[in-house]
């Protein structure tokens, strides 16, 4: 699980700013607090703020850290990334933290970077009061990379040896050294490695599910697929496959198969094309190549069924399907989702149920983080007082600060959203007077609108 992100010097970031899980001690929503040892963490969180407060910057940050570690090194600059506001941090580096769980401890891995250059990277166990040092790794005046790891990864002289030679010449100067994890062969970096990588899923607004055709395979998919659907009150019933024939294929799905798909293709092997945003998948049946396409499945006015082209549903519904695979990996697995303009597209009385659904959830594995304008989810009826933070924009600086609604200890009978619109709690548009913009009907007919 995600326990707390740490970022500084990237882009509206200035100064060290951290977002965490941690529990504090409220006995609202009891289900939304998983205990780790003697730590409590939620399962859920929403950020709020203002366009251009820094919440999407929060999430870009995550994913490029997220980025770097998958790639094993710096494929490009961050120069780019650095807060412009202040000239005195061009030198500086960009610092990105992670505190994670893995296997019931914690585990805190971060970056110092620069340029195309590893200033610093560092892994401790993290859990008590005082942190274990698993490793560090610094940039030399020379070039070269210095390595200190635990005692007990250097028990003899291979071991030894093997850390020397990273030191020298495996680790360069842009890759990082939890990249090289296969080759030491130490578990805990492995862990950590594999955590960052596959266990957080970072959601943007133009991101696409692209295995809906391949889920509806599996009976249980499709039946929360469904379910969803309808519990939503989106009209749909249900999602179907049709079949199309090759001699059915629209022509550039023809060159497709015939350039990219014929020597792939097999009889127990399927292909997502990815140009439909993973709703059609080709195969073969009995060495005839065919097109499976997803459709929704309405009723009319008799009670019998229609079929619906995917694009003829609307961008709510659509996006609908790609958060919809959410539920149930959340139900099952230790993934946190961090998912950026939840209400992207989405009507807020569905954005309301889909959130509340989540929140009901006594046994969520998983974590959802997400950032939305939507104030009907100021309520404390779905979220915690410590689950709901904002993010605002110093005035002086432009750099952007995080807090919770928990700073504030409100009282539980509070209407938050009202508060939150008032001002109460910060993190909402600074509305000049409009009358200052001129907006005046003789304004508007003196330029002949």
């Amino acid at each position: 699980m995600l326990v707390r992100f740490v970022v500084a010097n990237f882009l509206s970031y200035r100064d060290e700013t951290e977002f965490n899980m941690i529990a504090e001690k409220l006995k609202q929503h009891a289900n939304h607090v998983k205990k780790i040892g003697k730590t409590g963490l939620l399962r859920t969180s929403v950020l709020y703020g203002a366009n251009g407060s820094g919440k999407s910057n929060l999430i870009k940050a995550i994913s490029i850290f997220q980025e770097i570690v998958k790639d094993g090194k710096l494929k490009k600059t961050v120069e780019n990334f650095k807060f412009k506001l202040d000239n005195t941090f061009i030198d500086k580096p960009i610092h990105l933290e992670m505190e994670i769980t893995v296997s019931q401890k914690f585990y805190s891995y971060g970056l110092k970077i620069s340029g195309k250059t590893i200033l610093e990277e560092w892994l401790y166990e993290s859990g008590g009061e005082a942190g274990k040092m698993l490793f560090e790794r610094t940039a030399g005046s020379d070039g070269k990379v210095d390595i200190k790891v635990a005692p007990k990864f250097e028990k003899n002289s291979k071991e030894r040896l093997l850390i020397q030679l990273m030191q020298e010449n495996l680790v360069k100067e842009d890759e990082l050294f939890i990249g090289k994890a296969d080759y030491l062969n130490i578990e805990q970096l492995t862990e950590v490695r594999n955590w960052i990588m596959k266990k957080m899923v970072v959601i943007f607004p133009t991101t696409v599910y692209k295995d809906i055709a391949a889920s509806l395979l599996f009976e249980s998919s499709n039946k929360i697929f469904s379910e969803t659907l309808c519990s939503l009150d989106t009209g749909i019933k249900g999602l179907k496959l049709k079949r199309i024939e090759y001699e059915q294929f629209e022509k550039k799905d023809q060159e497709f198969f015939e350039k990219e798909l014929a020597s792939q293709l097999t009889d127990d092997k399927i292909v997502i094309l990815e140009s439909y945003r993973g709703s059609k998948f080709a195969s073969k049946e009995n060495g005839q190549p065919v097109i499976y396409e997803v459709v929704t499945a309405h009723e009319d006015k008799n009670g019998n069924e229609v079929l619906f082209d995917l694009k003829d549903e609307s961008d709510g519904t659509r996006r609908l399907l790609d958060l919809i695979p959410m539920i149930n990996l959340l139900k099952k697995e230790d993934i946190t989702f961090i998912v950026d303009e939840m209400d992207r597209s989405l009507h807020p009385s569905l954005q309301y149920e889909f959130i509340s659904k989540i929140s009901k959830e006594k046994d969520l594995a998983g974590q959802l983080i997400f950032s939305t304008h939507e104030s009907n989810l100021l309520d404390m009826d779905i979220f915690r007082q410590d689950e709901i933070w904002f993010a605002e924009k110093d005035k002086q600086t432009g750099s952007t600060k995080l807090y919770s609604l928990n700073e504030f200890k409100p009282r539980y009978d509070l209407d938050i959203r009202k508060g939150y619109l008032m001002g109460r709690f910060g993190a909402i548009p600074f509305l000049a007077d409009l009358k200052e913009l001129n907006w005046s009907t003789n304004g508007i007919q003196e330029t002949g609108l």
